[in-house]
């Protein structure tokens, strides 16, 4: 707190003491006459003793009024800003959503999905004993089948219903669960898993849509949980960050990662990077780049 002022008065003298603040919002006290300019009277004690108990009351935020407007405005800010990730986000569906009802997916008959999962479950995974795995963005099921014919039980979920999952239900029973989900606004029941599989959603999400990601694999994985993630790399050897591509009309974001920057990544939300592998589309040559991480204990 700072002294305004403070006179010696005779002891036979009557002493006021007042509770002063700025425009700023901040508090001192003040004794005698004559408050200075850009200060204002707020009450008035006949003890310095009482005056200093008022202001302590009263001076709940120390900041100054223009630092936590500034505060205010930035936190405004990151509120609009993801208000407006989420906006597009819900684009990016739309078009899945009509892709798929369209036969248009034409993702889902890339061989090279199938050549990602089967080097994580024979190189990987195999040496789990538990085998429950929980996939993001099952599309045509693609992945999925190649996982259950191995004998794991999947859970797993994506924006839109495809018409494959009717005849996988069918064929694999209560091993295979889809569910019309975002993994965004999912929210996980009880059951944790040993294995998280991403094996090409992440890459289209918005930067400030990471950690709630993140956040979300965490509490869908078991204490040392695998991860699984597949994302574009970046072609370039000399960026430390990767470019980005929109497609269908700006509406897909498609981010290419160097593996500094997943790594770095994946490490500032609490999973350790194990391994990468890389596996090359053959009509294009983008190579993906194959994450195998776990789930740190906190």
């Amino acid at each position: 707190m700072v002294v305004l002022h403070e006179l010696n008065y005779n002891n036979n003298m009557e002493k006021y003491f007042f509770a002063v603040i700025n425009d700023e919002n901040q508090f001192s006290y003040w004794e005698g006459e004559g408050i200075p300019k850009g200060w204002k009277s707020v009450q008035s004690f006949y003890t310095k003793e009482e005056c200093i108990a008022f202001i302590e009351r009263e001076w709940k935020d120390i900041r100054p009024k223009s630092l936590i407007k500034k505060i205010a405005k930035i936190g405004n800010q990151t509120i609009q800003s993801f208000s407006d990730c989420l906006e597009k986000h819900e684009l990016m569906k739309e078009v899945y959503t009509k892709r798929y009802l369209h036969d248009m997916d034409s993702w889902s008959n890339y061989d090279y999905l199938k050549d990602c999962v089967n080097l994580f479950f024979t190189k990987y995974a195999s040496v789990l004993s538990q085998k429950s795995v929980f996939e993001i963005g099952i599309g045509s099921g693609i992945s999925s089948e190649f996982i259950l014919k191995n004998g794991f039980k999947l859970t797993g979920i994506d924006v839109v219903e495809h018409k494959n999952w009717k005849k996988l239900k069918e064929f694999y029973g209560e091993s295979f669960r889809p569910m019309v989900e975002d993994i965004l606004l999912f929210n996980p029941q009880k059951e944790n898993y040993d294995i998280v599989l991403d094996n090409g959603c992440f890459h289209h999400f918005e930067p400030e849509l990471y950690l709630r990601t993140f956040n979300k694999v965490q509490d869908l994985l078991v204490d040392n949980g695998y991860f699984y993630l597949a994302v574009f790399e970046e072609p370039k050897e000399d960026l430390v960050q990767g470019h980005i591509e929109y497609l269908d009309g700006g509406k897909r974001r498609c981010k290419f990662f160097t593996e500094t920057e997943i790594s770095n990544l994946l490490s500032a939300n609490n999973f350790e990077l194990l391994a990468t592998e890389r596996v090359t589309r053959n009509f294009d040559n983008v190579k993906t780049l194959l994450c195998i991480a776990k789930k740190k204990i906190k």
